[in-house]
């Protein structure tokens, strides 16, 4: 009989252990372009930052392009809301080898300027979103990405 609940327990340990190791490799993949991220990420987003960096003379912005944004980014869950945002700003080079281009500069807005926009994106004075900083933060945006 102990040698039942032994190989039960084994067995049953054996389970658990691949169990782990599908989830983790799961939860590694979890915000990578083409799993939570799209290949094209926050089209709306990216026009409204576009609009919004390049405005002169104190252009106002539709609200409706803003809300559009938002919701982009609401649709996304929390914990790659930021990673979205970085491969908006600075592309990103796939391990698939697919390139998804960054945001270019416009007239009035440098490349300097559109991440820092970016990152504002999830407080509360733009979408009032959470992220993984902390609830109405800007996100940290990496520095990597493609020229």
């Amino acid at each position: 009989m102990a040698s039942k609940q032994l190989i039960l327990t084994a067995v049953l340990l054996i389970v658990l252990a691949v169990i782990s190791v599908a989830v983790e490799a799961d939860y590694d993949e979890y915000c990578r372009v083409g799993k939570s991220i799209p290949y094209n990420p926050l089209p709306g987003c990216r026009e409204y930052i576009t609009r919004r960096c390049g405005a002169r003379g104190g252009q106002l912005v539709s609200d409706q392009l803003k809300q559009r944004c938002c919701r982009e980014l609401s649709n996304l869950p929390q914990n790659c809301r930021c990673d979205a945002l970085s491969i908006l700003a600075h592309g990103v080079i796939t391990e698939e080898g697919v390139t998804v281009s960054g945001m270019q500069a416009v007239p009035g807005c440098d490349r300097e300027r559109i991440p820092f926009m970016a990152s504002s994106l999830t407080a509360y004075r733009e979408c009032n979103l959470q992220n993984p900083v902390g609830p109405g933060m800007d996100c940290v945006l990496f520095r990597g990405g493609i020229s």
